[in-house]
């Protein structure tokens, strides 16, 4: 089983999407469980959007926004992340 496997994720940031409107799973069941699962994770709920959530506009924005603050540690140099 996956969830078995969560564990392997744990120090990963995580970016989860998940359409506010799906009406095919519950996001809060589904999507809220797997975040409560993962503790560097961050669950992003699209307004108006529904289980095809990677159509709607604003997840490129989310991924971008994600993926910048996943680097900012990268950035710093070495004196200030181990002062951190």
């Amino acid at each position: 089983s996956v969830h078995n496997r969560y564990g392997e994720l744990a120090n990963l940031p995580m970016l989860l999407v998940a359409g506010a409107d799906d009406r095919v799973v519950d996001p809060e069941s589904q999507s809220g469980r797997l975040h409560s699962e993962l503790p560097h994770s961050t669950l992003e709920m699209v307004p108006d959007a529904g289980h095809m959530v990677h159509y709607d506009a604003n997840v490129h924005a989310l991924v971008v926004k994600a993926a910048k603050a996943a680097m900012e540690p990268a950035r710093q140099p070495s004196a200030e992340r181990d002062a951190a």
